[in-house]
């Protein structure tokens, strides 16, 4: 009998370690997408460090329409950004003017914009939480 118990006892306590650790989805609607096709390159940010540098996750899909959704699922709850662009002639560069303007429609989370340059962590992070979350990106 005492051994049942012990038995019982472990199991109850290996139980909690045993639980999957709580996961978000994420649906991005894009608007404003330019006609002319090409491919839609997103990348989702964890944190200020890798903002723009190293994305913690990254999308490609084909841009058909003015118009898509891009779902990222299996995600860690906590504080995330996105960078996206429509890369218009599939040469995997945003393509920028002599003076550094992109020529390609491109957008940030929370549509923010930046001055002289990309938009900061602080305009562009946004709270993901457990279960299903969507935001709605509008491209330049």
């Amino acid at each position: 009998m005492k051994l049942a118990i012990y038995l019982y006892t472990a199991v109850l306590s290996i139980c909690p370690l045993l639980q999957a650790e709580p996961t978000a989805n994420l649906k991005v609607h894009l608007k404003g997408l330019s006609s002319k096709g090409g491919v839609i390159l997103l990348g989702l940010y964890h944190d200020e460090t890798t903002w723009l540098e190293k994305p913690a996750r990254g999308s490609k899909s084909d841009a058909r329409g003015t118009e898509s959704t891009v779902e990222l699922k299996g995600l860690e709850p906590g504080t995330y950004a996105i960078s996206v662009y429509q890369d218009i002639n599939s040469d995997g560069v945003l393509n920028c003017t002599f003076f550094g303007m992109p020529k390609e429609p491109y957008a940030f989370s929370n549509n923010a914009a930046g001055t002289f340059g990309p938009a900061s962590w602080e305009k562009v992070s946004f709270l993901l939480k457990e279960g299903d979350n969507e935001i709605r990106i509008d491209l330049d």
